[in-house]
């Protein structure tokens, strides 16, 4: 199709790339109309097509480096996320290492003061693990309160033995 035909059917029109001795260009086409809508004349314009390929490439240097920046804050602001969701996630986890350390010093009162302080209502593994080494204080300070009882008891028994065997000799009831 030639130029007029090409504006007439689509309202526009452009060359294939030309090379001169000028250089490498195309050409484009726009009718001027009247009032009326009649085509009165033809705008055509010459573009320098190595100016258009250098704007491409420049405008693809840009596109590159501001994905290459959004990429990399994307990841910062991935991995901060995560790094403050692990922590937060992992945060019971301190406290019940911290908790096996006082019982590890046999400081009972203090490692279940300790473990008090994780949330055990969760349903996940630290919570659950949390729950068992609670009960398990609980009942090894019962255990130890039974084992003092029954040695204060067994102190008080011995007492009395050796006061009554002392009576006993004072008054001249023993052989």
């Amino acid at each position: 199709l030639g130029i007029v035909e090409q504006i007439e059917e689509s309202g526009k029109a452009t060359t294939e790339i030309i090379e001169t001795e000028f250089g490498r260009y195309l050409s484009g086409y726009v009718p001027f109309t009247n009032n009326d809508g009649e085509m009165m004349g033809v705008i055509g314009v010459d573009i320098n097509v190595d100016f258009i390929e250098a704007l491409q490439k420049e405008s693809s240097m840009f596109n590159l480096m501001v994905l290459s920046v959004l990429i990399v804050l994307t990841c910062i602001v991935f991995f901060s996320i995560l790094y403050y969701l692990l922590r937060k996630l992992l945060r019971p986890l301190d406290t019940a290492k911290e908790a096996a350390e006082h019982f590890a010093k046999g400081d009972l009162q203090q490692a279940r003061a300790t473990l008090e302080m994780i949330d055990m209502d969760k349903r996940d593994e630290i919570s659950a693990f949390s729950k068992s080494f609670y009960a398990s204080i609980n009942q090894l300070g019962s255990i130890f309160s039974k084992v003092q009882a029954i040695a204060e008891k067994g102190a008080n028994t011995s007492k009395d033995a050796a006061v009554t065997s002392a009576s006993s000799s004072v008054f001249g009831l023993t052989e």
